[in-house]
């Protein structure tokens, strides 16, 4: 007699196949838990924009020692939290246009968004273009003098 089962002379006919978390209990599947979304995540707007318009951005984010992307959130969110109204764009909003930078949000931020979105009768990506577009330009007469 040992009391390691190794070592027992008896045969066990019961194979294990696979690994414990592929194995299904009878009498039904447990309840699916969902899985917690981050409370920073952050939703992505890709913002459509002419070539002029990007290098634009690219000079002045390279002017604020930012990268372009990082500068266009940067923009976004500094139009979103400012309580001056956004002016119309002078420029036609460039739909198929392949150029364009992404614009990383966080919820908060989404939300106001959102209430631009309704009240300008608009997507989210032009009304982020119009915002980001609107702190170009406040941003652009600084530095360079120009609008667009």
């Amino acid at each position: 007699m040992s009391f390691n089962p190794m070592f027992s002379n008896k045969k066990t006919t019961q194979k294990v196949t696979g690994n414990a978390s592929n194995v299904r209990i009878l009498g039904g599947d447990k309840p699916k838990k969902e899985r917690k979304v981050r409370s920073d995540k952050k939703f992505d707007i890709k913002v459509p924009l002419t070539e002029k318009q990007r290098i634009l951005i690219r000079r002045l984010a390279k002017a604020n020692d930012m990268y372009p992307t990082h500068f266009c959130e940067y923009l976004v969110k500094k139009g979103l939290s400012r309580k001056v109204p956004v002016p119309k764009v002078k420029s036609e909003y460039p739909s198929s246009s392949p150029l364009s930078f992404h614009v990383r949000l966080e919820e908060r931020f989404l939300e106001k968004l959102d209430e631009f979105c309704i009240q300008w009768d608009c997507s989210r990506k032009k009304a982020a273009y119009r915002i980001l577009l609107g702190m170009i330009n406040a941003e652009g007469e600084s530095l360079y003098g120009r609008t667009f």
